[in-house]
């Protein structure tokens, strides 16, 4: 598939027993993957008494919690390799200076 399908892709999913169609830029086969996680967090949440929307607004939250979570995990790690490079770069400096004298 070209990048000019690509960009007109639709596929149709299944979320919390409702059908939409979507369309995206992305692969068919990720946004599928997607609406499964989307649905599976919203069947862990929910429970047949409550409305779709408040399941929907719960599932939202926890994703979002997730994902703020999986953020500021890579902004510590990258501070870290920051912070490595940094002390392997004045190593080396260090090296070079004393093999240079």
């Amino acid at each position: 598939m070209d990048d000019k399908e690509q960009q007109n892709s639709s596929v149709e999913v299944r979320i919390y027993g409702k059908s939409y169609r979507l369309k995206s830029d992305e692969d068919t086969e990720y946004v599928k993957q997607i609406a499964e996680y989307i649905d599976a967090r919203m069947r862990e949440i929910g429970t047949p008494a409550m409305p779709p929307l408040s399941v929907a607004v719960l599932a939202a939250i926890h994703i979002t919690d997730e994902l703020f979570k999986v953020r500021n995990e890579h902004i510590s790690f990258t501070s870290e390799l920051a912070e490595r490079e940094r002390k392997l770069e004045e190593r080396l400096s260090e090296a070079l200076n004393i093999e240079m004298e």
